[in-house]
């Protein structure tokens, strides 16, 4: 008999697609918080019910439907009485109830979600809505949502009457909507629907960025606005259902099999899913380049300028001191800012401690020389740096409410677009990719834009956008040198802002940074390149990137951001493959004791007078966390200090190779701590982002408002941060 196992494997397709929706919404922490954030605004939760109620019906039309056709069963009960007397017998309880589990599963997964929610009427009408459907599905044959008439037995392919490959490949299907429940219309709509979205997400990830408008921010962050956070996600898992039914259904008529000596040997049913994840995600990056880092085609913007003319280091260093100190005596104390990654909840941090730094320096301008980010601690470098405006010839930070009202906007939503970019762009861009890479090469064009990477970046410039024209500040759609130079000139005052991002073919830094490698070949030169063994991104690219690209050169997470592929315009060979940041080291601080030794080293011979030079380092660090922080005075994990961590011996290889950045910060947290913390004068400080009411704080692209506020006044109301915050107060003053 024909049972559970058999009807599953009919119905994979609805199955797996639903499983990717419980793996990626049930098992992140961050989920909870996420729900939160969307029901903030209670309009927002409208569109997740849709999604959820879409995908509960997909997966229970397309799994009825596939069932009905292959054993060519009616949409009544008189047709299900006879599958157990057929020759070859079918279960009819596993018939029924596998479509109608993936129902229930899809509602339970809802109200899974919105257990322990702040509004609990989304509960309620998750419950409501689907004990409502699941009533109007039970008693579908009494309202007379059942089809009357009997379809046609099936014909077999070898059938003359089935010739022609538009017979063999559309004839599966219209046996779907033959036997679908209620009436093929359904099923019509949904598959055609997929194909659309499909089609869009491809064509739009090819066309290129000049032909795109101005404030056109991709199909991605289009959809996503109208689904926010997780609701596009369970809506695309939705439109991924019908098209891959029917994919599976067609290859499952076909028998890669041969016989031998009365044995069948190959594959009884093709692997579809198989076969797609190797395309996808193996065959496509390796021998295609379908993720290159965007670079900024706006070079006839006014503000824009090319990436030749940028100055060198020792310049930009002399142009600064010029507006922090212009007396040009006594020693000067750049302060270097190290932010960590962390998404969303990094940045915030980064922010509010760089926001910490202009306060505790009070009339003292300019105290800011260097910001190096990592990951998400680049969306609040990039914001901070935004806000710089032009006083008296020099470049300054203007004063901002402390209430956050400045940066807390970037909380919203920026993980709906990469989702949707992820799920509608990436996929079908893979599938065509040859075709497209065909046409690149007659046209000698590039592969650069037009995915998840810049569907997150797009994300990152419209959340900024309302706060950039209400402050004046730059948006992050402009060229990032645009920060830098004015007319070709170096920005008296400017902080430099060191974007830290790792190569995943050398496991070396590559540096976003807005300072020309100057000499770099001379090791003796006090212009050399101060970032060791780090590269030059813009150099290898040949270009400017957008402030938004910058940003996400540091946070390319891999899974759920594909590599960025550097590409040399000349050769078109591919230069470098950015990852995350984090995979060298997450603290963004051994860029900034880089660039504090070579402060220290050569600083001084630069700069008129031979001022003494004693660089101040700020880390800050938005774990979210109970972990201690490194501070002066404090004291430090010893030799004898045991972990409280425990590990599994099968998981051991794989933790101890990503926890092991954790200890490589750490190194350099005490490096830094036994560097600068003399007794007398400490030139270290660790601001750290702890729990918040006994809670992680999630590690998200969006965040709720009240972690957010909750975040955002944690340095004064952390009783450790606070005597940080009075003891950099001091040392500003020196």
């Amino acid at each position: 008999m024909l049972s559970w196992g058999s009807m599953l494997r009919t119905a994979r397709a609805p199955i797996g697609v639903f499983a990717l929706g419980v793996l990626g919404t049930l098992v992140p922490p961050q989920t909870q918080d996420m729900m939160a954030a969307m029901e903030d605004r209670w309009y927002a939760t409208v569109p997740f019910h849709i999604a959820l109620a879409l995908l509960a019906f997909t997966a229970w039309y397309w799994s009825r439907a596939v069932l009905a056709a292959r054993f060519e069963v009616r949409d009544d009960r008189s047709a299900r009485a006879g599958l157990a007397q057929r020759a070859l017998p079918v279960d009819r309880h596993a018939f029924e109830w596998v479509p109608r589990l993936l129902f229930l599963a899809a509602a339970l997964l809802g109200v899974a979600l919105l257990v322990g929610s702040p509004t609990p009427g989304n509960l309620l009408v998750t419950i409501a809505w689907a004990v409502a459907a699941l009533l109007v599905l039970r008693s579908r044959q009494n309202l007379a949502l059942v089809r009357k008439h009997k379809p046609a037995p099936w014909i077999p392919v070898n059938d003359p009457q089935r010739r022609g490959m538009k017979g063999r490949l559309w004839y599966p299907i219209s046996r779907i909507f033959d036997y679908a429940p209620i009436s093929g219309l359904p099923g019509r709509i949904l598959l055609l629907s997929g194909i659309a979205v499909f089609l869009l997400g491809a064509i739009e990830s090819f066309v290129p960025q000049q032909a795109l408008p101005e404030h056109w921010h991709g199909f991605a962050v289009f959809v996503s606005r109208g689904f926010p956070g997780p609701s596009i996600a369970i809506l695309g898992l939705a439109l991924m259902i019908g098209p891959l039914s029917a994919l599976t259904f067609i290859v499952d008529r076909r028998r890669f099999q041969l016989t031998i000596c009365n044995a069948k040997i190959g594959l009884r049913r093709p692997p579809v899913f198989t076969f797609l994840a190797l395309w996808i995600f193996v065959v496509v990056p390796y021998f295609f380049e379908a993720h290159a880092v965007r670079t900024a085609v706006v070079f006839e913007k006014p503000q824009a300028i090319p990436i030749d003319p940028r100055h060198p280091l020792s310049e930009m260093l002399e142009r600064w001191a010029v507006c922090r100190d212009p007396s040009g005596s006594g020693p000067l104390r750049p302060v270097i800012v190290a932010i960590s990654g962390g998404a969303t909840r990094a940045g915030l941090w980064g922010a509010r401690v760089l926001q910490a730094v202009d306060e505790a320096a009070g009339e003292k301008r300019n105290p800011v020389f260097a910001v190096s980010s990592v990951s998400g601690g680049s969306l609040g470098a990039a914001a901070y740096l935004a806000l710089y405006g032009d006083e008296r010839g020099c470049a300054v930070s203007p004063k901002k409410p402390t209430d956050g009202s400045a940066f807390l906007p970037l909380r919203g939503d920026a993980l709906g677009p990469l989702l949707a970019g992820r799920l509608l762009g990436d996929l079908p861009r893979a599938l065509i990719t040859p075709v497209a890479a065909a046409a690149r090469h007659m046209t000698g064009s590039s592969p650069r834009g037009g995915d998840s990477a810049e569907a997150i970046e797009r994300a990152f410039e419209a959340l900024w956008r309302p706060m950039a024209e209400q402050l004046g500040g730059a948006d992050f759609s402009q060229p990032y040198l645009s920060l830098f130079y004015r007319n070709g000139a170096v920005r008296p005052g400017m902080p430099i802002w060191l974007a830290n991002g790792t190569d995943a073919g050398t496991g070396n830094r590559l540096m976003t940074v807005p300072f020309l490698p100057d000499n770099w070949k001379d090791p003796n030169d006090c212009r050399k390149w101060p970032i060791q063994g780090g590269r030059d991104v813009l150099g290898l690219l040949h270009a400017d990137v957008q402030i938004s690209t910058a940003i996400n050169n540091t946070a390319r997470f891999p899974f759920l951001e594909p590599f960025g592929a550097l590409l040399n315009p000349d050769t078109g060979k591919r230069a470098g493959a950015l990852v995350d940041g984090g995979y060298f080291e997450n603290e963004g601080l051994e860029t900034a004791l880089d660039l504090a030794d070579w402060l220290e080293d050569c600083g001084s011979h630069l700069l008129s007078g031979n001022r003494r030079i004693e660089p101040i380092i700020v880390q800050a660090t938005g774990n979210g966390d109970k972990s201690d922080a490194v501070r002066c005075g404090l004291p430090v994990d010893g030799p004898l200090t045991s972990s409280k961590k425990n590990v599994l011996q099968l998981f051991a290889p794989l933790l101890g190779v990503y926890d092991v950045r954790g200890g490589h910060s750490n190194a350099l947290l005490h490096r830094a701590r036994d560097r600068y913390c003399a007794k007398d004068d400490p030139r270290f400080f660790h601001f750290y982002l702890h729990r918040l009411d006994g809670k992680d704080v999630p590690l998200n692209w969006v965040l709720s408002r009240d972690v957010a506020n909750g975040l955002w006044s944690a340095l004064l109301n952390d009783s450790g941060n606070q005597r940080e915050f009075e003891a950099l107060k001091a040392g500003l003053a020196h």
